[in-house]
């Protein structure tokens, strides 16, 4: 004869396992996702127990023992029937897990309390390089245009790229850059990088200077000329570019237009002796005059 299967037990370790599955969910959820994820697994493990020990069918678990009559045939596809006290030992079970659970939650939450304070300091470290750019970006130009005046270029690049990183539309610094390139005489770099200048700046008359002179030493007249004179339109009247334009001209034998540029230097400054000697040159009229000019300041106390 079959006799029933006692059911009071299940009833009452669904109830306790279902109200601590919902109590842990609800606590982990709320310390946060390090404690929800770490310790979500015990309570879902406490719930699937529950599910499977409160009659509710489950096939993912058709194969593990369950609590029926000792008297109910098994067939050979169930296994070995039950053995006695085996729902005891599962009681006993859950009850360890429960104290390893609990040890387990209590551990973590106190180490969680009284560990430092990562988040802080991740924090702090994020924020100090934007701190550092912005108060060393003027230090990284005027470090560059201090190696740069101490003829130290290859140095003074190195702080001007840095520089360019924060503000990378700073005509002036690229053009600082093209100037150490030209005085490296690597004038083919220097030119691509003035061009970049003039992207950003049309008007930047000390870039088409630059540019302009890069030309020249590379032989490329025609360009040369093109830059200058683009500087000239803007009004850049400095002696040197004026002796520099007319130094083009001269090698492209355009004698006339080389005589007016210098003529334009003498007149801002009579200092310079060799801009005589070219007028000399270019304009044998008054050759005597224009070496007699450039012998008094080449030997200034012979005219005492």
């Amino acid at each position: 004869m079959e006799q029933k299967a006692d059911t009071s037990g299940k009833s009452k370790w669904f109830g306790q396992l279902g109200w601590l599955f919902i109590t842990l969910f609800a606590v982990f959820w709320s310390l946060g996702s390090f404690f929800f994820w770490f310790l979500l697994g015990l309570s879902a493990m406490f719930g699937s127990l529950s599910m499977i020990y409160s009659g509710i069918h489950i096939s993912l678990f058709d194969n593990l023992p369950t609590n029926k009559s000792p008297y109910q045939s098994y067939t050979s596809a169930m296994g070995r029937p039950p053995v006695a006290g085996n729902e005891l030992n599962l009681k006993k079970a859950l009850r360890i897990f429960f104290i390893i659970g609990v040890t387990i939650f209590m551990l973590v939450f106190v180490v969680e309390i009284f560990a430092p304070d990562n988040e802080a300091t991740t924090e702090s470290i994020e924020v100090e390089p934007v701190q550092s750019e912005s108060i060393e970006e003027p230090t990284f130009a005027s470090r560059g245009i201090t190696l740069f005046n101490d003829g130290q270029y290859d140095s003074a690049l190195m702080y001007y790229n840095k520089a360019l990183e924060v503000t990378p539309n700073d005509a002036d610094l690229v053009y600082n850059k093209a100037l150490a390139y030209y005085l490296k005489e690597d004038y083919r770099t220097a030119i691509r990088i003035a061009r970049s200048c003039l992207r950003l700046s049309p008007d930047y008359r000390e870039a088409w200077w630059l540019q302009g002179g890069s030309y020249f030493e590379l032989n490329q007249y025609d360009s040369a000329i093109f830059s200058l004179e683009t500087a000239y339109s803007k009004n850049l009247r400095e002696q040197n570019f004026l002796i520099l334009l007319g130094n083009v001209y001269l090698k492209k034998g355009n004698r006339s237009k080389a005589k007016d540029l210098y003529l334009e230097v003498v007149k801002i400054d009579t200092t310079q002796a060799e801009v005589y000697r070219q007028l000399a040159e270019l304009d044998p009229e008054h050759a005597e005059s224009y070496r007699a000019k450039a012998k008094a300041i080449d030997s200034p106390e012979d005219n005492k």
